[in-house]
């Protein structure tokens, strides 16, 4: 930020990384090191890795779906990505899944790990 005198830029300039710092500090806070962020609403890119994989999707849970609505994820830094991914489907069911994708440098590739039915508990 650059202005025409030097304590209006240097109050914005302030003002910005203190902003910046609160934006990084609050992610920080929502991350456990080694563990899943917390479950995001779904974004275009995990959106397009759940719809490629649905049919290796399909095979994992021995079954294909006319519905299949990826709803929301979470991820985990490891050597790569591992998105765990809640997607809707038919019978208004939802499934989990578990994808792995690979760093850049590993051929960028996409697995799914694991595939299952949620279990919704009823409140008594």
């Amino acid at each position: 930020f650059f202005f025409n005198d030097t304590a209006t830029t240097e109050i914005y300039t302030q003002a910005f990384v203190g902003s910046v710092r609160c934006v990084q500090e609050t992610a920080f806070k929502q991350m456990k090191p080694g563990g899943f962020t917390q479950e995001n609403p779904m974004e275009e890119e995990v959106e397009t890795i759940a719809l490629n994989m649905k049919p290796d999707i399909e095979a994992k849970i021995g079954t294909q779906f006319n519905i299949f609505v990826p709803i929301s994820y979470q991820s985990q830094v490891v050597a790569g990505c591992v998105y765990r991914i809640r997607i809707a489907v038919d019978e208004c069911k939802e499934i989990v899944v578990s994808i792995f994708k690979a760093l850049p440098c590993n051929g960028g590739t996409c697995t799914v790990k694991t595939a299952a039915f949620l279990q919704l508990i009823n409140p008594l």
